[in-house]
C-alpha cells in the first residue's frame, strides 16, 4: 500500500506539466501502447515507483520495455535535447548478470544472461552491459544514442512510463458503505457542535 501512495505521490509531481501519452499506432506498424517521456531527475527507483503509481485511460503504467527494434526507435524518438537520456524497466539486480524486464506485461521476460541474448530482443551498446565498479543494474536508453547501457540505479534521469491495454490499473476499491456512513455522521456531528459554541 504504502509503494502505492508513494507512486502516486511521485506520478503526481513527476506528471506537472507533462505533455499527454503519444500512441503508437498499429496503423504505423506500432503495438497500440501508450509512451510518456517524464522529464526530470528521478533514481531508477523512484522512476520505477512513479510509473508503476501512473494511470492512463485504466491501464496501469510501467517503465517502458523495449521488446523489438521498432519499439526501441519509436522510445528513443521521445527523447529530445532537454531529456536526451531515460531510465528503462530492464534490471539485473535479483539476479547478476540475468536481464529482465521488471513490471509489465513483459515483466520477468529475460533479454540478457551474461552477456549473451536470450533470443529475445535487446539492443545493447558495444561492450555492454558490463557492469563497471560492480553495481550497474539498471537499463537506460540515450547515452549511446538508442542503444543499452547499464549503469548505477542511484544516478538521476528522465524516465519513460509505456500503458497497454494488457496491463490494467487494478480497479478502485469503493469504501464500505458503513465506512461513508460512519463519516457522515461524524462530519454533521462536528457540524453541530461548533454551531453550539
Amino acid at each position: 500500500m504504502k509503494r502505492l501512495v508513494m507512486g502516486a505521490v511521485f506520478a503526481l509531481i513527476a506528471g506537472m506539466g507533462q505533455a499527454a501519452p503519444v500512441q503508437w499506432t498499429e496503423a504505423s506498424g506500432g503495438n497500440g501502447h501508450y509512451y510518456e517521456l517524464v522529464s526530470g531527475d528521478f533514481t531508477w527507483d523512484e522512476a520505477n515507483t512513479a510509473a508503476q503509481g501512473s494511470v492512463f485511460n485504466g491501464m496501469q503504467g510501467y517503465l517502458a520495455t523495449a521488446t523489438s527494434a521498432l519499439e526501441n526507435t519509436f522510445i528513443f524518438n521521445l527523447l529530445n535535447v532537454t531529456t536526451p537520456i531515460a531510465w528503462l524497466g530492464g534490471s539485473d539486480a535479483d539476479s547478476e548478470g540475468l536481464w529482465t524486464w521488471v513490471d509489465g506485461p513483459d515483466k520477468g521476460t529475460a533479454f540478457t544472461f551474461l552477456g549473451f541474448p536470450t533470443g529475445a530482443f535487446q539492443n545493447w551498446a558495444p561492450n555492454e552491459p558490463n557492469d563497471a565498479g560492480g553495481n550497474e543494474d539498471y537499463l537506460h536508453i540515450g547515452f549511446f544514442g538508442d542503444q543499452w547501457n547499464d549503469i548505477p540505479g542511484t544516478l538521476d534521469y528522465a524516465y519513460v512510463v509505456e500503458y497497454s491495454a494488457d496491463f490494467l490499473a487494478p480497479a478502485a476499491v469503493p469504501l464500505p458503505a458503513g465506512v461513508v456512513l460512519l463519516g457522515s455522521g461524524l462530519g454533521i456531528m462536528a457540524l453541530r457542535r461548533r454551531r453550539r459554541v
